[in-house]
């Protein structure tokens, strides 16, 4: 096996070195240095796996997940790192991760998750440059406040907060300069080696992961398009007056830049906070709910990546709140036949209809999977869904239950 994983290994590498070697050596963009860590991470995680379910059979059914739970937090971390070292293109692979918690073990979700909020920081002196390349203006004649540390960074740009010349608070968000030059190569690399897995491992299948990153970063990577996004999502949920999404200041922006109103509160997931704010987090997510549903049963038009680092909780002067929506890099349009099948769909998990249930979820290709389908989407256990989401509370013993089941 080990043979077969560098013969055809060493093949990927030799094609991805040759194919992408203008580049200059840097521990972030140097090919050599990234295809090499994504390659043997990939490699001692498939191992892991191979090398515990070898030697699980004759362990009881506790030491088997207390087993496998420790195998998932120790490969979640080599994945972390790697995403960390690399940045890029696999720091929005450990987000996609991250945010699957309705299917992958919570070991995987918990750790990757961190990747919303604390993704590598680009130094600031190359913030700077950045800056003044895409401003074409010095950051102090732009500027009367700008704050060198970041306020958050994630895969594709870091935000800073600043003060316009009039005295306008703004969030700065500036692409990190390493990404277009990083961006084809991190697409094939991350390609090759999830078919190369695929193939060595048949049981492991990835390559769905660099698919869905070939099909988004480049609507993520053009700022102006998020910024449009946000203005149309803007108008379609006026009505909603506890929401708010951040004013896109035109004048300063392109590509690559985006310069904002700057928008205060916390993650959406943090238990804290409501603690000390004395906000109701049922509350918190009726509103939430109110806010999709439209987007999605009314409009059509979806913003497709609601990760508590993009969703804010904002106490106001009046003991209210409201919801701000942040990253409108990417959306979806949903047509009026899937937002039909999809609303008959959740008709029917609400009432506990099996048969609807069936046919509708088989209308997303499920198969005979329509149960297992049913349940990732709402998060909750067959038992549960079988007789309707609405008529069973929801307990951290289910909530256990659906992880275990994961696993």
């Amino acid at each position: 096996m080990l043979r077969r994983f560098f013969k055809v290994g060493g093949a990927t590498l030799a094609v991805g070195l040759g194919g992408y070697s203008y580049y200059t050596y840097d521990s972030r963009t140097f090919l050599p240095t990234r295809v090499g860590r994504a390659a043997l991470t990939i490699y001692n995680v498939v191992d892991v796996y191979k090398t515990f379910f070898k030697s699980s059979k004759t362990l009881s059914k506790d030491e088997y997940n207390n087993g496998l739970s420790a195998v998932h937090y120790s490969c979640a971390d080599k994945l972390h790192k790697l995403c960390c070292d690399n940045g890029s293109v696999y720091i929005k692979l450990g987000q996609i991760i991250g945010s699957m918690d309705y299917l992958l073990p919570y070991e995987y979700v918990s750790t990757l998750k961190e990747l919303h909020s604390e993704s590598p920081l680009t130094p600031y002196p190359e913030i700077v440059m950045s800056l003044e390349k895409e401003l074409n203006s010095k950051v102090e004649d732009v500027f009367e406040e700008f704050d060198s540390i970041p306020i958050g960074s994630a895969s594709l740009a870091q935000v800073h907060r600043a003060k316009l010349k009039d005295g306008t608070m703004v969030a700065v968000k500036i692409q990190h300069p390493h990404i277009a030059k990083n961006f084809h190569a991190d697409i094939f690399v991350a390609d090759m080696l999830s078919k190369l897995v695929s193939w060595i491992f048949p049981n492991f299948q990835f390559r769905w992961l660099a698919e869905e990153c070939k099909l988004i970063l480049p609507k993520e990577l053009d700022f102006q398009s998020e910024g449009r996004n946000a203005e149309l999502m803007s108008g379609l949920l006026k009505e909603f007056k506890f929401l708010k999404i951040p004013k896109i200041y035109w004048e300063y922006c392109t590509s690559k830049l985006l310069i904002m109103e700057l928008c205060e509160g916390f993650k959406i997931d943090s238990k804290r906070h409501y603690a000390l704010t004395k906000i109701d987090v049922c509350e918190v997510n009726r509103r939430l709910g109110e806010i999709y549903s439209t987007m999605i049963f009314k409009h059509g038009i979806l913003h497709a990546d609601p990760h508590p680092g993009n969703l804010l909780v904002n106490k106001l002067p009046n003991n209210d709140f409201e919801i701000v929506l942040l990253d409108h890099g990417l959306y979806h349009t949903i047509s009026d036949d899937l937002r039909l099948t999809y609303c008959r769909l959740w008709q029917a998990i609400i009432t506990g209809d099996l048969n609807q249930m069936k046919i509708q979820s088989q209308k997303f290709n499920t198969g005979s999977y329509w149960a297992l389908f049913t349940c990732m989407l709402t998060g909750r256990v067959w038992e549960t869904v079988s007789k309707g989401v609405v008529n069973v509370r929801y307990t951290k013993k289910e909530v256990r239950i659906f992880h275990l089941n994961i696993s």
